[in-house]
């Protein structure tokens, strides 16, 4: 198949979009920055100063760390169209949203290695141990091979198809038809 890709991951920018709560692992982003010095971290949510605080206490990578806050659909879009990579560090989620509308964006996932996510991008999503900032970083390295990044960014294209409207509708009338017999 050939796809019109849009990310061809021109910027050296990484983006996690999200909350900041602990199970929500931002802390590993920042480690893994000690490996990524080319790097740049952009982090959107709201994020409370106090926490901001506390997550780059001792980072050496401050000046390469930027929290957007909170940020509109377009300029969602952009960031996905422009950066590098979407990253998910979670410890736990419920589904992982960004995930989906990442892939549909042509815009590589790199993720935790928990069981939302790889039911969510099957095999067309980038992994790491959850507490592993090495492995994150090896990940997105990995994805400075350009013919590797198009396989990538094309498996996320075929994968997201599955996530359609008219999927979830039929998934729901089975459902509903199953206990309504």
């Amino acid at each position: 198949m050939n796809f019109n890709i849009k990310n061809r991951g021109g910027t050296k920018n990484l983006l996690y979009i999200g909350r900041y709560e602990s199970n929500k692992n931002v802390e590993i982003l920042i480690q893994s920055l000690e490996y990524l010095q080319e790097f740049t971290l952009l982090l959107a949510g709201h994020c409370e100063e106090t926490r901001k605080i506390d997550l780059l206490k001792g980072s050496r990578a401050k000046d390469r760390i930027v929290f957007l806050g909170r940020i509109d659909d377009a300029a969602y879009l952009q960031l996905l169209e422009s950066c590098n990579a979407l990253l998910m560090p979670s410890k736990d989620e419920g589904f992982g949203l960004p995930v989906v509308e990442a892939m549909n964006a042509g815009c590589p996932v790199i993720c935790s290695n928990i069981p939302i996510f790889r039911e969510i991008a099957g095999e067309a999503a980038l992994f790491f141990e959850v507490d592993d900032a090495q492995g994150l970083a090896n990940q997105v390295k990995a994805l400075d091979d350009p013919e590797f990044r198009k396989g990538v960014i094309e498996q996320s294209l075929i994968n997201v198809q599955r996530f359609s409207w008219k999927n979830s509708a039929k998934e729901l009338l089975k459902f509903i038809h199953r206990f309504s017999a």
